[in-house]
């Protein structure tokens, strides 16, 4: 008995340490809380993933936390906010649909400072404790503009009772409280999400898309039921982030999402085969977030702009690495589109 208390004892210091080390209990920290990662410079390897003969890409996020080019954050014009589709951590400096889209207004005589805020793994959730962690923290951040390419991580967020208590402030419990700032719960989040990211094959990895099983019938039924109340907290976290937008003194632009786990082949859809669901499945429910997402947009009078309907016939293989992510390829086609549809509606 002895021995076990003594060694209980030092599990409870040695957590203890940990909490103060990597909690927010000290110190008011809670930006680590979401992911972020401020003033590194990586080289990828993404030979893996995608052909590009070799070149390792530069990744470099700087000390707010933001990619892309821009002199200091009062002259963001546009700040794109969204989770990996959106940060693009395999795609180079100079080569996201941030950059491109930059650099097509500078084409058209427009210097538009196109900057990036996403960050790999985040839903709506982690954009509205960006909101009250992260973009205050930044000095003079005033963007015409906040777009939010999102959706996808959305489908996938589950216990919504417990999230959404995270996102409204005013509903938060004491235990939502000790959960914003334990350090040992961040560790178990992040890891968790980890582990979901692979077993919904939301994660990164290359796809041999010719080597892929097409099935022309979805395995579930009653998509519409079975998201109806994921899609109302989704519906009420995109209004709120509308309204947070506004707060800062921008305009929200809403864009949404696509897949590649779907196709039509001779005339017919046909999805990547699966286990309890399929590419089908997939992308039928993200078609119902995205009509969502365009739904609420025009509620609250935004941009909207349906890059999964108007570009997906567009995009071949070759743009994407997996069924989510894009090559430079891909993002190349995404900022071309999203300054064609962009460029008579921004004002500056």
């Amino acid at each position: 008995m002895r021995i076990l208390a003594v060694n209980a004892m030092l599990l409870a210091v040695g957590l203890l340490a940990l909490e103060l080390v990597f909690g927010s209990w000290i110190r008011d920290n809670r930006i680590q809380q979401l992911n972020l990662i401020t003033d590194r410079f990586y080289l990828h390897d993404v030979s893996s993933l995608y052909d590009n003969g070799g070149r390792p890409v530069e990744y470099r996020r700087d000390r707010y936390g933001l990619r892309g080019a821009y002199e200091d954050p009062a002259s963001i014009d546009v700040l794109t906010v969204g989770g990996s589709t959106t940060d693009q951590k395999y795609v180079g400096e100079g080569e996201t649909w941030q950059d491109v889209l930059r650099d097509r207004f500078a084409r058209d005589g427009r210097m538009v400072s196109v900057v990036n805020a996403g960050v790999d793994g985040h839903s709506t959730i982690g954009h509205l404790r960006s909101f009250d962690w992260w973009f205050p923290s930044i000095p003079g951040l005033a963007p015409h503009y906040v777009l939010f390419y999102v959706g996808i991580n959305d489908v996938h967020v589950e216990s919504q009772r417990e999230y959404d208590r995270l996102a409204q402030p005013d509903t938060r419990t004491a235990l939502d409280w000790i959960r914003e700032r334990s350090g040992l719960y961040y560790m178990y989040r992040t890891l968790r999400g980890i582990w979901l990211a692979e077993q919904k094959q939301v994660g990164h990895r290359r796809v041999d898309f010719g080597t892929v099983t097409w099935v022309d019938a979805p395995l579930r039924r009653g998509h519409a039921l079975r998201s109806a109340d994921r899609r109302r907290a989704y519906a009420n976290r995109l209004k709120r982030l509308a309204r947070l937008t506004r707060e800062l003194g921008a305009e929200p632009v809403f864009v949404t999402q696509t897949l590649m786990s779907s196709r039509e082949v001779d005339g017919r859809l046909v999805g990547v085969e699966g286990v309890g669901s399929n590419g089908l499945d997939a992308n039928i429910i993200l078609g119902l977030f995205n009509a969502t997402t365009l739904q609420v947009c025009r509620e609250v009078r935004a941009i909207c702009v349906d890059l999964a309907r108007e570009l997906r016939p567009e995009f071949d293989d070759a743009d994407f690495y997996d069924f989510s992510h894009t090559t430079p390829r891909g993002a190349a086609k995404i900022g071309a589109y999203l300054y064609r549809s962009l460029r008579d509606e921004l004002e500056f």
